[in-house]
Order: C-alpha cells, then sequence, then structure tokens
C-alpha cells in the first residue's frame, strides 16, 4: 500500500521499488489470493506509473496472473495489469505472449482502451461508481477445471488402432473373395 500511495503523489523511492520487488520475487510464490488482488497489481501499476522496470518481477506478475486464471480475476487487475504492462514494455522482455493473452481477455470483457487507461486511477476509480462496479466485476467467478490433453491423445491412439484393424479386415475380406 505504501509503494501504492507514494507512486500516486510521485515521490515512490526507487529504493523502495527495489525492495518491493525482490521481496514480490522472492516470496510471491507463497502468497494467497488475498494478497494478489488487489496488492499484486497495485505493485504493477505503482512502477509503471513510476517507470520502475523490473523484468523478474514483471515475469512474476505474469506467472501469477495466469496462476489464478484471468478470467476469474476482476476487470480492474486485467485492465491495469494490461496498462501497466504497455507502459513498461521493453523489446525482447518476452512478455509478448501475456500482452496478447491479456489483450484477448479484456476484448472478452468488453472493456475498451479508454477504460484501461483509467484504471490507474485504482480499483476506486477515482471516485467514479459505475466506472469502480465494473472494475468490481469478474469474467468468471472460480476457476475452470482443468481438462489434461491425455484423453485426447488416448482416443486418437483408440482411432488409429480401429482404423488399422479395420484395414486388416477389409484386406481380409478381399483375400477371400479372390
Amino acid at each position: 500500500d505504501v509503494l501504492w500511495n507514494l507512486a500516486g503523489t510521485g515521490l515512490a523511492d526507487p529504493r523502495l521499488h527495489q525492495q518491493v520487488s525482490e521481496m514480490l520475487v522472492k516470496d510471491a510464490s507463497r502468497w494467497g489470493q488475498q494478497y494478489l488482488d488487489p496488492t499484486l497489481w497495485q505493485i504493477a501499476c505503482a512502477s509503471a506509473k513510476t517507470g520502475f522496470f523490473d523484468l523478474p518481477q514483471l515475469k512474476v506478475i505474469a506467472r501469477l496472473a495466469l496462476k489464478e486464471d484471468l478470467a476469474t480475476l476482476t476487470n480492474w487487475a486485467v485492465a491495469v495489469t494490461s496498462w501497466s504492462l504497455t507502459e513498461l514494455e521493453r523489446e525482447q522482455d518476452g512478455l509478448a505472449d501475456f500482452r496478447r493473452r491479456l489483450a484477448i481477455e479484456l476484448e472478452l470483457r468488453g472493456l475498451t482502451a479508454e477504460q484501461v487507461a483509467l484504471s490507474p486511477l485504482g480499483l476506486d476509480a477515482g471516485g467514479d461508481e459505475i466506472l469502480a462496479a465494473l472494475w468490481r466485476k469478474r469474467r468468471l467467478g472460480k476457476k475452470l477445471p482443468f481438462i489434461a490433453p491425455r484423453p485426447v491423445k488416448l482416443l486418437k491412439r483408440i482411432a488409429v488402432e480401429t482404423d488399422a484393424k479395420l484395414a486388416a479386415s477389409f484386406r481380409e475380406l478381399e483375400g477371400e473373395r479372390k
């Protein structure tokens, strides 16, 4: 919260950013949902507001967002993360795929570029009650269950085996007819 508040005033010190970044990279894998939302998104936004670029921090933010499943995040989390990563974009930073996934998620939610540009105002939308209500919504309430690709591979193998058996049967029938 301190970094978030200081970034809004322009008083955030680069040393504070560095300390927060190091702590995030070290400890974030143990954070529960209560720390991610809104703290993680506030850290991303504070970094973007002040121009603090730390690639390990950005990669941790991307990894945790994907771990939670973008569809279950609030509109604000998706919008402000997208805005932050666009502001901090560097050539060859390795986050282009994540930015594309965020863009797709924004489109699925119907969020406009103008709304995304307002996301640095925060979850309260600078006092705009309608925008704040929009920010609190989620596309999905909970994660969808992961369906492993194995059944597809199994079905494909069965289909190939069945095709081979049928082909052998047809060859046998052809041989008997001759």
